[in-house]
């Protein structure tokens, strides 16, 4: 037109998708070219000669544009004088129209408004027969796309390869900016980003991001298990505010996936061009996200299948382990590399046992196999006794912020994770199970139901192996009256007879210091007579203060006339210590010897 017509300047504008814009899609020029690089558009019936014929679907001429209150000055075009447009109709329908300007005032006639409708006529033909070509091909590579993708998936049972051939025929066939597709975290209760894409780059700071549900555009296609389709991010009204990464986009499109009514993820394209996508995509969007997201159901659903089977070995394992020994030691030990066998990547693993008011720590295995470690005293206020006093388990992801652990863990420097889990007999708490990562770590569901179910059996095996340990000790209590008797009635030398007693029963009970001390009435006194572990003749012996009743341990035991069991003597009040008989801490047991008279 340009040639023959002797023209300024030609475009050609087509409608877009939602009938509002004229975007112009062909025009003459270094002009025009910049107009095209800048996405220029008129909006339908408001702006432009442009925007008005696009709208009344009549032909429009301008001989003074100076004059004409329609049209649009574009400083790009000073040199415009007058202006004509032209409507692209098919069957009354305006698909775009031919705008053509010139430098010369009053340049268009009646006939050049024939010529060019006539023109515009055969256009209009050629565009839509193009249109529909182009259409036609897209849909059948779509198509194409869906079958490869059904072939591709339906025998596949593995998550990630699944996404790959997601990715693969999105990014393919649609050729948007940016692909983001995220999986239902039912744990967390959000949408977890499992891959992210830009222009063949990964969005590696995306991966692994957690977005709730409602929260940015994402999040509303999930919680709405919906599509939305946004044609102009600038101009277009939002449900909710778009969370901005990477490059700024215009369009955006996301389709949840969903199978059998439950949400598995959502996958969303992106474009920096607005009006990328069209109601032709998003059908074939769903199409994909639907067979993609059976695909998906089925691989989650066969690694279901996969973890319960092994949840159930595993319990079976440390069911037998458990069941076939009743040695308290044993025991211990074959819960805590239970777990081991279940979280090989845990640090340690701590057992206490609970006797309704104190923990008493009872076995510890590291996850190099090793047995001893650091131990940590239980905090009354700390994890351990809630756990126990509450009967309930208790997660700690990061101790760094949780409120049983921050305080603590910035002195002393805790980072980590811990899991405690009751150990339980009915509504009795037999003790405790610890379990700890060097590092963060969020626990899940599967993790908690098979550790339910150990500590469960282990409540048990501690409870068997406590029966068989009370019984034994009970036998070993009858088997030593039965051989202290048989050793005292040999003697009748008191002094013989508490020495040979002292020595059996704390060899028996595998102490290292017995000591049996008399009362003496006249000077109302306590005196060690007889010694085990020490020379009863040494000056520490010797020189030992004798105890008023009520004086100390030993004389609460004799004042009260009652047995005593003190697991850090230590730590109790009463405890006067003697250099050269006791230790400065340890286990004490001490027991009144009674006659029929009272105390001796």
């Amino acid at each position: 037109m340009i040639l023959q017509f002797g023209f300024y300047y030609a475009s050609l504008f087509l409608i877009s998708e939602d009938n509002n814009y004229a975007v112009l899609t062909a025009a003459t020029g270094e002009a025009g070219q910049i107009m095209i690089e800048r996405g220029h558009k008129l909006r339908v019936g408001r702006v432009g000669i442009v925007g008005y014929v696009a709208k009344s679907r009549e032909a429009r001429i301008a001989l003074d544009v100076g004059e004409d209150p329609v049209h649009f000055e574009n400083p790009l075009l000073p040199e415009t004088r007058s202006e004509m447009a032209i409507p692209l109709k098919i069957e009354d329908v305006v698909i775009g129209v031919l705008d053509v300007q010139s430098r010369h005032a009053a340049a268009f006639d009646k006939e050049d408004i024939r010529v060019l409708e006539t023109m515009a006529d055969q256009l209009a033909v050629a565009i839509q027969k193009v249109q529909l070509l182009e259409n036609s091909q897209q849909r059948t590579r779509q198509l194409e796309g869906l079958y490869e993708t059904t072939l591709a998936t339906s025998s596949v049972l593995d998550t990630e390869k699944i996404l790959k051939r997601l990715y693969v025929q999105v990014n393919n066939l649609m050729t948007p900016d940016t692909i983001l597709v995220g999986l239902w975290d039912e744990f967390a209760q959000k949408i977890s980003i499992d891959i992210a894409v830009e222009n063949g780059k990964e969005l590696t700071p995306l991966i692994g991001r957690q977005v709730p549900l409602g929260a940015s555009l994402l999040g509303w296609v999930a919680e709405n298990k919906k599509h939305l389709l946004i044609n102009n991010l600038n101009e277009d009204e939002l449900p909710v505010k778009p969370q901005t990464y990477g490059k700024e986009t215009l369009s955006w499109l996301g389709v949840p996936l969903i199978a059998r009514e439950r949400l598995i993820g959502v996958v969303t394209v992106q474009s920096l061009e607005a009006y990328a996508f069209d109601d032709t995509d998003r059908r074939f969007l769903e199409a994909l996200a639907t067979q993609v997201a059976i695909s998906l159901e089925n691989a989650r659903l066969f690694e279901e299948a996969k973890q319960k089977a092994r949840e159930l070995e595993t319990v079976r394992q440390a069911t037998l382990s458990l069941t076939a020994n009743l040695q308290p030691g044993e025991v211990f030990d074959a819960i805590l590399a239970s777990v081991f066998d279940y979280l090989p990547k845990a640090q340690d693993a701590h057992i206490f046992l609970y006797d309704g008011s104190a923990l008493y720590f009872r076995a510890f295995l590291h996850k190099d196999k090793t047995k001893t470690g650091p131990i940590s005293t239980p905090r009354p206020d700390g994890l351990t006794y809630q756990v126990a006093q509450r009967q309930e388990v208790i997660l700690v992801s990061d101790m760094q912020t949780h409120p049983l652990y921050v305080d603590v863990a910035a002195k002393k420097n805790w980072k980590g994770a811990i899991m405690g889990l009751p150990l339980l007999i009915g509504d009795r708490t037999v003790g405790v199970m610890n379990i700890a990562y060097n590092e963060p770590h969020d626990f899940q569901p599967s993790e908690l139901r098979v550790l339910r179910l150990l500590s469960d059996q282990a409540a048990i095996a501690v409870e068997n192996a406590r029966l068989f340990e009370q019984a034994a000790i009970e036998r070993n209590r009858l088997s030593l009256l039965y051989d202290i008797g048989q050793q005292l009635v040999s003697s009748l030398d008191i002094d013989t007879i508490l020495e040979q007693a002292v020595e059996f029963i704390t060899l028996s009970l595998e102490g290292d210091v017995g000591a049996a001390t008399l009362y003496n009435k006249n000077s109302q006194t306590l005196k060690i007579r007889a010694i085990y572990g020490r020379d009863l003749n040494s000056s520490a012996v010797q020189e030992a203060k004798e105890l008023n009743l009520g004086e100390g341990i030993i004389g609460w035991v004799a004042e009260n006339q009652k047995a005593i069991y003190l697991p850090d003597v230590s730590k109790d009040k009463r405890w006067i210590y003697v250099e050269g008989i006791d230790y400065p801490q340890g286990v004490l047991i001490a027991a009144p010897i009674l006659s029929d008279s009272g105390l001796p």
